[in-house]
């Protein structure tokens, strides 16, 4: 249940929040899950909870709350962390651009003693940078099938460009992604249409992507119905929030 629910929580946050919600409404949660931390409470339900507060970590508090812990300057009674828990706070803090995200990446990386996880940090890497230009050159390289082989990687990937605090400029490459749907399927795994949707159009709720996703469906009617109905999962918070904003729109006003 708590697993549940703190999915829910850092989805709710992330998505149907508009930015200017998610800017009042985070010290409020953040304040909240860290007070959690701090009690007495199982292991796991506190492993569980730190996730959550480590996805919304967003603002100036709570990131610099997350970089302690990262940092070790500040241990939560009866969190167990490993080290690939220290990479993805690491990988969180660059995402929500912590001053110092560049040497924190550095460090995360000299820490990772296993060869394959050290290959697979090297490549997200790009995808970590708040150079713009370096993100856009490591999406146009998944073009390249062989690129892309790495199929889990690549999605970690794509849920970093895409990441919410993201969206204006992964807006750009979202038609692309989409077009490049029936050759993904062609040249992956059974499974990775799925992950490429749901960490491209799954990652956005604006109207600009509605926009990008109904011009989609109209340009390819004979979409495969296995493809379509992925990409309806995958798009279905996109259209929560749509008939929500058009709900709210519709309301006169007092």
């Amino acid at each position: 249940m708590t697993n549940l629910l703190s999915g829910y929580i850092s989805n709710l946050f992330w998505k149907y929040l508009s930015p200017e919600e998610r800017t009042k409404y985070q010290p409020l949660l953040g304040d909240m899950l860290w007070s959690q931390l701090q009690m007495e409470i199982p292991a796991n339900i506190k492993k569980t909870l730190f996730s959550t507060f480590r996805s919304i970590a967003v603002s100036e508090k709570s990131t610099a709350q997350l970089y302690s812990v990262w940092h070790k300057d500040h241990i939560i009674p009866n969190l167990k962390l490993n080290q690939d828990d220290y990479t993805k706070m690491a990988m969180s803090l660059a995402l929500f651009n912590h001053m110092d995200y560049e040497n924190i990446l550095q460090e995360a990386k000299e820490d990772i003693k296993n060869p394959d996880d050290l290959t697979e940090f090297n490549f997200v890497l790009p995808s970590l940078s708040n150079d713009l230009a370096v993100r856009r050159e490591f999406f146009k390289s998944l073009k390249d099938k062989k690129n892309r082989q790495r199929e889990s990687w690549v999605l970690s990937a794509l849920s970093n460009l895409n990441h919410p605090l993201r969206d204006e400029e992964s807006i750009k490459n979202l038609r692309t992604s989409l077009d490049m749907l029936e050759e993904v399927q062609k040249t992956g795994d059974i499974f990775f249409p799925k992950g490429w949707l749901n960490s491209t159009i799954g990652k956005h709720t604006s109207s600009e992507a509605y926009t990008i996703l109904n011009d989609f469906l109209k340009d390819n009617p004979n979409l495969e119905p296995t493809l379509l109905s992925k990409l309806m999962q995958a798009s279905d918070d996109l259209y929560r929030v749509h008939t929500l904003s058009e709900k709210e729109d519709s309301v006169p006003a007092k």
